[in-house]
């Protein structure tokens, strides 16, 4: 049988004192590194993230899709706006 190495990593007081959001897994941080700059990174990038409802996601599969609807009602509704003003 394989030995496994192990590796002891001491950390600092602020690190111990600094609670995880619960999104966040363990698995994820031993990926990304360590320390409070990397929580607070992975915490903005999920913040970021929307999730779509199942009949909406029937049309919009991919990131690409919904942005380019978002970016066509964007579209629409600034020349509405503009046709306000005017007139």
């Amino acid at each position: 049988m394989a030995r496994r190495r192990v590796k002891l990593v001491k950390f600092s007081k602020s690190e111990m004192e600094y609670d995880i959001p619960p999104n966040l897994s363990g698995k994820r941080l031993r990926r990304e590194g360590r320390g409070l700059a990397i929580v607070k990174r992975l915490v903005d990038r999920s913040r970021r993230t929307v999730v779509l409802e199942p009949d909406v996601y029937k049309y919009f599969r991919t990131a690409r899709k919904v942005n380019q609807a978002l970016r066509l009602v964007k579209k629409i509704h600034s020349a509405r706006s503009k046709d306000k003003k005017s007139a």
